[in-house]
């Protein structure tokens, strides 16, 4: 190859970069400021409300990590304080442990009664838990309970599952893996733009 078919070779391959680099950043945002404005609106809704608590890591032993003990204390404090009567607990129990088994055993623990909880099993991803929700679990209307860092991707993936949403900052304390979590939801965003194209 002579010095002129790899300079457009790399003018070729630069060019794919950059507009790799522009689409994922576009599609990244966009989901961040439609979720940040169905966050931002008033939702007063008519119809049954479900709170959907989304999964995330359990620890060795059962113990839910801190991310996903503050989803499901902030998704029983709103039980309690009458905003719904169900609470969805959505994630994997595939890998030698069982996201909504703890997340339910919690939630009882702290007084919700095992008949207001319903378990997913299969909420592989976000947007697994939010099709679920509406396909198999009948929910129209629907509190989102998880991180503030998560919650526009979540509820865009609710509204494009065909639910009306809001969502409730599961923020109870500092996270440590807080900048790694920000730096992988930009992509995370972006995925989910293109899968709802």
């Amino acid at each position: 190859m002579n010095r002129r078919s790899a300079g457009r070779v790399f003018c070729a391959a630069l060019l794919l970069g950059l507009l790799a680099a522009f689409f994922i950043a576009f599609g990244s945002e966009y989901v961040r400021c439609r979720g940040e404005k169905i966050m931002a609106s008033e939702t007063d809704f008519t119809q049954p409300v479900t709170i959907i608590v989304l999964g995330a890591a359990v620890w060795p032993g059962g113990a839910p990590s801190h991310m996903l003990e503050d989803r499901v204390l902030t998704a029983v404090q709103l039980y309690h304080d009458g905003k719904a009567d169900t609470l969805l607990m959505s994630g994997n129990r595939d890998g030698g442990y069982n996201e909504p088994d703890v997340m339910a055993r919690l939630a009882q623990s702290k007084g919700v009664p095992l008949a207001a909880i319903r378990c997913d099993y299969e909420g592989y991803t976000t947007r697994h838990t939010m099709q679920n929700a509406y396909r198999h679990f009948g929910a129209r209307a629907a509190i989102v309970v998880t991180q503030e860092y998560h919650l526009p991707r979540a509820l865009y993936l609710g509204e494009q599952a065909g639910m009306r949403v809001m969502g409730s900052k599961a923020d109870l304390r500092l996270y440590t893996d807080a900048r790694w979590n920000a730096f992988r939801e930009f992509f995370a965003r972006a995925k989910a733009w293109l899968q709802e194209l």
